[in-house]
């Protein structure tokens, strides 16, 4: 089972683009594993996020400080994997419905979304008719997903577009047309920024837990388990670019 793990998360370092053996220090059967410098594919990203991103934000940019990840192997089943990450950074470019060739892409990524889904469900239904050990492997690495704890010291968003409606002053209609006639962004129009934050599985009452056991709790309105999460911030700012 370790061996299948640790395979799964080295499948994750195809979203880390030109990773060399010198950005990573690893101890991966003692469960640690640290990464740095990271620049991610922003494309494989934009396809992995689809579903909860929002479709006119392309991410051209993203980059990490540092990745740290702690696996407790002898409390599998019941404590929960911590990722750590240190100083991410996403930089956009907003579209508006009028771009043509980004709605282009987003059905692209809607229709490639669909089909992973799919093959999801086709796994799922084979999983279950079957009675090796695939199927009970992919319960354990979801239950495992559904249990990772993230805390984020620092996570910078920056906006950018071509679109002058984007920018918080307008300066004459002029100005106005010649920027939403530009070929690239304008630069930055907006920044946002959250610190210390903290995404981790809860308990009924929505209190971080660690605990896998006490994430789920039962539903009685519509008869199913629920995992429950919770979410932190200390600080997030909102500001116009510079």
């Amino acid at each position: 089972v370790r061996r299948r793990l640790l395979r799964e998360l080295l499948s994750s370092l195809k979203y880390i683009k030109n990773l060399t053996e010198q950005q990573i220090k690893a101890s991966l059967w003692r469960g640690e594993t640290t990464l740095y410098n990271l620049e991610l594919e922003p494309q494989k990203l934009q396809q992995f996020f689809h579903d909860v991103w929002p479709c006119g934000l392309e991410i051209v940019k993203a980059t990490v400080k540092e990745v740290s990840i702690r696996i407790p192997w002898s409390q599998i089943m019941t404590q929960s994997i911590l990722v750590i990450a240190q100083d991410i950074e996403v930089e956009v470019v907003a579209h508006c419905e009028d771009d043509t060739d980004w709605q282009e892409v987003v059905v692209r990524m809607q229709q490639q979304y669909i089909r992973n889904q799919q093959a999801k469900l086709q796994n799922a239904r084979f999983g279950t008719l079957s009675s090796g050990a695939t199927g009970a492997f992919d319960q354990l690495r979801q239950r495992l997903v559904d249990g990772v704890q993230i805390q984020v010291n620092r996570a910078k968003l920056s906006i950018h577009s071509r679109h002058a409606r984007h920018v918080p002053s307008h300066e004459g209609e002029a100005e106005a047309g010649a920027q939403e006639d530009a070929e690239s962004p304008v630069g930055e129009v907006l920044t946002v920024i959250g610190e210390d934050i903290i995404i981790s599985p809860a308990d009924a009452s929505h209190r971080p837990c660690h605990k896998l056991k006490g994430v789920a709790t039962f539903c009685a309105e519509s008869y199913l388990m629920q995992l429950n999460k919770f979410m932190k911030c200390r600080a997030f700012h909102v500001a116009p670019g510079g």
